[in-house]
């Protein structure tokens, strides 16, 4: 992801530049090998604010203290739900285990994420998230030291 975070970051500020070719409700996917079906497929990639910041442990730690947001942190390519490691095939169960949300309210997720994360695993993160209905919040941490 180190590679592919700066890319991200220069085309989304290229698509919201005022241009000739600019046509309003446009959208941007990510484009992805879907192994489970050997096809490609697309996902919505939204606007996505990322912050880079060495302070992640303590960013995460603020942001499990809110009701219905749960951190999601792809360390190279191991998942932990709010610290405690996990896998993406159980991550819907353990989300609703370890994260308190009343009825009325919708779970949201803040994904954490490093340089030696792959962009595979990070869309196939995003890919279950989006095929499971859990909001991914538009702001996302990138850190690059451990």
């Amino acid at each position: 992801m180190k590679e592919v975070v700066p890319v991200l970051i220069a085309m989304q500020e290229n698509k919201h530049k005022d241009s000739m070719h600019k046509k309003e409700g446009m959208k941007s996917y990510f484009s992805y090998a879907d192994t489970k079906s050997n096809s490609i497929s697309l996902l919505l990639f939204p606007k996505t604010s990322f912050i880079t910041d060495s302070t992640t442990a303590d960013i995460a730690e603020e942001i499990r203290e809110k009701p219905c947001v749960a951190t999601i942190e792809i360390i190279d390519n191991d998942i932990r739900i709010n610290g405690v490691r996990g896998s993406l095939d159980a991550l819907k169960t353990d989300l609703e285990k370890q994260v308190y949300c009343p009825a009325e309210e919708k779970l949201k997720v803040m994904l954490i994420y490093n340089g030696g994360t792959s962009y595979q695993s990070y869309l196939e993160l995003k890919v279950y998230l989006d095929a499971n209905d859990i909001h991914c919040e538009p702001l996302e941490y990138f850190h690059t030291v451990k």
